[in-house]
């Protein structure tokens, strides 16, 4: 696979992973707005979003390399 395309195919990665991150986002500012005061369990919520939004784009570039 050229050098071109393998950039190209993980910029296209990184605007699925950035969609993808800020629809995420979206949606915990709203769980979180439902979920109340409740720091801890915001906090754990939120935590584990991350992680799996890190270990998708870290999958998603290994894919395409």
């Amino acid at each position: 696979m050229s050098t071109a395309l393998q950039s190209q195919m993980v910029e296209r990665c990184s605007d699925v992973v950035a969609h993808l991150s800020q629809a995420l986002q979206q949606r915990s500012i709203a769980v979180v707005a439902v979920a109340g005061e409740s720091g801890y369990g915001k906090t754990t919520f939120l935590e584990q979003c991350r992680r799996a939004l890190a270990g998708t784009e870290r999958a998603a570039v290994a894919l395409v390399l």
